[in-house]
């Protein structure tokens, strides 16, 4: 149920349940709980307590930047594929450098100088609106055979100070909600130490499609691939994968069942990379996979070499707050460089792609590859379209309910005042929201008295 229904469904009960009955309130309370699934305590408030009232007039902090700089801001952000505002700071200057000297940005000095003082707080405030214009995925990961008692565990607490080259890795679905076979994956790739993040796209989810996959990954990935962790689903835990590892030379760890913060790395990419520019359709079929490919060619470039992201440094309780410090946001890109474990001949390589790039190129590449495959998506049908509906269809029969007795109370009182007149018994006064009950009580009252 939408908040405006709730919002309707409160305005025409909470008079009623005023001037009710105790009887008629626990019907009205358990009417209302039933169909907003609100707490019987919260409901009872809201039925008592008048709506707050807003004072429009009032307003906010005055914005520091000038119409320039915040339109010069809204596009920056655009391009960036609206980070948020602690991730977009530190990476504003680099950004203009770049969309400037291809020629997709003009701003004056003063709009510059502008937009580079600002704090991340100031940034999200400035696209607060822009951000208001513009489902949970089904798991598809099983269990694996008993061959994962080969496999040790690794939990999230162990990956301190850890080189580059140790992978977390997992496979993300794209079948919407319908479990049934044919749907596309993606095995998603992330450095512990670096944040480096490799997509890559698979026909199905299947232990040699992943090898394959791993394949694929050692000859695109700047430093070599040292370790993998991994889940407990079966197309990881099989003997096919424990023997390429060992023969790859490459250190095997898996997390503990149930726990997704075991893999809590790989988690945030499976969200902030895929779903955000895949999203979560369902899609089939060689075409949706070479567009797929093509899409994670450019978002490969993309999220390393323009994507800032921060790691958590520390994280510490005080009571019921939880507090928790982030380091400065820099790319995928920028940590290899201040890394001393890699060579400097991948440095140089990688210096040599980050100045050929175009970030507006690959951000305009990316959408319409986003568009096309969005063409592509196989419709299914969404449970959560019937659950809505379902809920306006009992909000409009309790409403049509409650409207048919208040025009049973106003009959019942046009009744009693039409006897009240027939009878010569002087006087009679009807108090507003009285009950049918008490004003016939009362007649019976006055007309004893007269007698």
């Amino acid at each position: 149920m939408t908040t405006n229904s709730r919002k309707e469904l409160l305005d025409a009960l909470r008079k009623r349940y005023c001037y009710a009955n105790k009887k008629e309130r626990i019907e009205i309370l358990e009417n209302l709980i039933q169909t907003t699934g609100y707490s019987r305590k919260h409901a009872i408030t809201l039925l008592n307590n008048s709506q707050q009232t807003f004072d429009p007039k009032k307003k906010g902090r005055k914005n520091r930047l000038g119409l320039e700089a915040q339109e010069a801001l809204i596009q920056i952000w655009h391009v960036s594929n609206k980070l948020c505002g602690k991730r977009l700071a530190p990476f504003v200057e680099e950004m203009c450098e770049n969309l400037e000297i291809h020629g997709y940005l003009k701003i004056s000095a003063a709009a510059k100088a502008e937009i580079l003082s600002v704090s991340a707080a100031t940034i999200d405030r400035t696209l607060k609106k822009e951000r208001q214009r513009c489902q949970r995925s089904v798991s598809h990961t099983k269990r694996g055979p008993l061959v994962k008692n080969k496999v040790p565990i690794r939990t999230f607490t162990e990956w301190n100070d850890v080189a580059p080259g140790f992978f977390e890795i997992d496979t993300v679905s794209h079948s919407s909600i319908d479990t049934s076979r044919g749907f596309l994956s993606t095995l998603n790739m992330t450095d512990i130490a670096t944040c480096w993040v490799i997509p890559i796209a698979l026909p199905r989810s299947g232990a040699f499609e992943v090898l394959d996959a791993l394949e694929q990954a050692k000859e695109i990935c700047p430093f070599p691939i040292l370790g993998l962790d991994f889940d407990n689903g079966k197309e990881f835990l099989n003997d096919e994968m424990i023997t390429w590892c060992i023969k790859e030379s490459i250190t095997y760890t898996r997390s503990r069942a149930y726990k997704k913060n075991d893999q809590a790395w790989i988690e945030e990419k499976n969200g902030s990379v895929i779903r955000k520019n895949v999203g979560r359709g369902r899609f089939e079929g060689k075409k949706a996979l070479r567009l797929l490919k093509a899409l994670y060619k450019a978002l490969y470039l993309y999220v390393n070499y323009f994507q800032p992201c921060q790691k958590l440094l520390e994280k510490k309780r005080n009571g019921a707050k939880t507090y928790k410090i982030h380091d400065k946001a820099r790319t995928p890109y920028q940590r290899v460089l201040e890394n001393s474990a890699i060579d400097k001949e991948v440095k140089s390589k990688l210096i040599q792609i980050r100045n050929g790039l175009n970030m507006l190129a690959l951000h305009e590449e990316i959408q319409s590859k986003r568009e096309e495959l969005e063409k592509l998506k196989i419709p299914v049908p969404s449970p959560v379209t019937t659950i809505i509906q379902m809920q306006r269809n009992a909000v409009q029969k309790l409403l049509a309910h409650e409207s048919a007795e208040q025009s049973k109370i106003k009959s019942t009182i046009e009744e009693t005042r039409k006897s009240i007149s027939m009878l010569e018994l002087g006087t009679v006064f009807y108090l507003q929201g009285d009950t049918p009950r008490g004003a016939e009580a009362r007649i019976i009252r006055c007309f004893s008295l007269q007698t």
